[in-house]
């Protein structure tokens, strides 16, 4: 396999994902509040976004292999995750029915970070092992 392909497998799958995210965004209010989810919305911010966190920190650590840093890895996911949820809320900001919120952005970032931390501790185990 060449270099230059690891873990581009990944990043597909995140990329994928991420329109995903979009997708459902731009959803109105009216369409999601027929789901009838009763569940906190910051729990399903933080689930929504761990995947993504996931995906891009597997890609980090398949691309950089020893090189990659866990730490350096998770801090650039978790800034991945604030800058998404925020361009995520802005978006929303303009579907109807629809807020933009602050702690939104904070419960994404908190999912990419969760993701980002399974990554770590995926590859480190797999490290040791």
């Amino acid at each position: 396999m060449r270099r230059d392909s690891r873990g581009f497998g990944y990043l597909v799958a995140a990329g994928i994902y991420a329109l995903a995210i979009t997708a459902v965004s731009h959803l109105s209010g009216e369409t999601l509040s027929r789901f009838g989810l009763k569940v906190w919305d910051k729990a399903i911010h933080a689930a929504e976004f761990l995947p993504l966190g996931l995906l891009v920190a597997l890609f980090a650590f398949r691309r950089w292999g020893e090189r990659a840093r866990p730490a350096a890895v998770v801090a650039a996911v978790t800034a991945m995750g604030i800058v998404l949820g925020t361009l995520d809320e802005l978006h929303q900001w303009f579907v109807p029915g629809r807020t933009a919120s602050w702690g939104d952005v904070a419960a994404d970032a908190v999912g990419c970070l969760t993701g980002a931390l399974i990554a770590a501790a995926v590859v480190r185990r797999r490290r040791i092992d």
